[in-house]
């Protein structure tokens, strides 16, 4: 695909659309429950990522999360995810303590033939965090805050070709004047052909608006895009899949112009080992891009399981810019989990996260352990 639905709801197409796929049945039962209680203590060597001489931070944080899911019947089903970031830090002159909510509601009918859904989000989250996945963009520790509302349809017209749709309205909020909110408008549209069971080929087009709200950011400017994505999406084998897109975006603003935007995905699952493999190209929007921009990214994952109860975590993260504000981030790490029991496991991390900004180069070691409960039906 070109654009990214897990990086901003400024992109251009929806994943699930762009594919053309219809969510997994509905589990049995009425109502699903499921809560998890990660715990975690961090630290972080250079919060700020700032060149030269840094300040450290030691993060304990706390992330509950709990699932509410209620199957009115076989095709209609309400959901709810309720979240928090509770996070307390040694220095909060360079990583503040935080008190962020996150709420999901959604509304999906699932018929063989057609799909409907209605969701609603509101987050808040550290902008150190959310503008440096997005755009690799580093600023001080701030606080976003994200509020979204969608619809997205789907319906088969024949045996093979379905149709697929989706709008959606974002509005992104800073408490802080060296970044800029702004919201976001976006609709989409496209077809789907099914070439075999596990194999579809798709066209789309979107088109998305971007208008700054609090104007901080003397550059900043309203900006439009529009692109057509061609999609394919199959498995290779019964254990490697494959998902390639390809189109042309056009933007308007500060980042003028004709811009190619895609994306490669391969994923593999072995019995004792799996990964994955991406390369994106999209167009996103941040709180210092002033508008719409290009950003490109490539994300490298793997997981072995050594043991039962034991598996490691592998993954490297690049991203650069494109746009005026331009830079190159990235982040390497890995994990190690262990389950304790079937609702308790360990972790523990070690992760580099490096920025080459206009400001300079600069580099961070995280190390961090962690303890979580989880049960995922009770």
């Amino acid at each position: 695909m070109s654009i990214n639905v897990r990086r901003c709801c400024s992109e251009f197409v929806l994943a699930a659309l762009l594919c053309g796929q219809v969510p997994l049945a509905c589990a049995s039962g009425p109502a699903q429950q499921a809560v998890s209680m990660p715990a975690e203590v961090e630290f972080d060597s250079n919060p700020e990522l700032r060149p030269g001489s840094a300040s450290s931070a030691v993060r304990y944080r706390l992330r509950p999360q709990y699932n509410y899911t209620y199957h009115v019947d076989d095709t209609n089903e309400w959901s709810a995810v309720l979240g928090a970031n509770l996070e307390r830090s040694s220095n909060t002159q360079v990583s503040a303590n935080r008190q962020d909510p996150s709420v999901e509601l959604k509304w999906l009918q699932k018929a063989p033939t057609s799909l409907w859904e209605l969701n609603a989000k509101y987050s808040k989250a550290s902008t150190r965090t959310t503008e440096f996945d997005q755009t690799g963009i580093v600023t001080a520790d701030r606080t976003q805050t994200n509020r979204s509302v969608g619809a997205n349809w789907g319906k088969y017209l024949t045996e093979r070709w379905m149709a697929n749709g989706g709008i959606s309205q974002q509005w992104v909020d800073y408490d802080t004047n060296t970044l800029v909110s702004y919201r976001n408008s976006l609709a989409s549209g496209g077809l789907s052909y099914d070439l075999a069971a596990s194999q579809k080929m798709s066209i789309f087009f979107a088109g998305s608006h971007y208008s700054p709200y609090a104007n901080n950011f003397v550059l900043a400017r309203s900006s439009s895009g529009m692109g057509l994505v061609f999609g394919y999406v199959g498995a290779l084998s019964d254990k490697i899949d494959l998902n390639v897109q390809a189109g042309k975006v056009k933007i308007t603003g500060l980042d003028a112009g004709y811009y190619l935007q895609g994306k490669m995905e391969v994923n593999y699952k072995g019995n004792y080992m799996s990964g994955g493999a991406s390369f994106d190209r999209s167009a996103v929007a941040g709180g210092q891009t002033g508008g719409l921009t290009i950003s490109n990214s490539l994300r490298l994952q793997t997981r072995i399981e050594v043991a039962e109860r034991t598996a490691v975590d592998f993954y490297y993260t690049f991203t650069k810019n494109a746009g005026f504000n331009g830079g190159k981030t990235n982040s390497m790490g890995a994990k190690y989990l262990f389950q304790i029991s079937p609702l308790w496991s360990l972790n523990f991390n070690v992760q580099r996260r490096t920025a080459d900004q206009r400001t300079g180069y600069a580099g961070a070691n995280l190390v961090g352990v962690g303890l979580n409960y989880s049960h995922s039906d009770f």
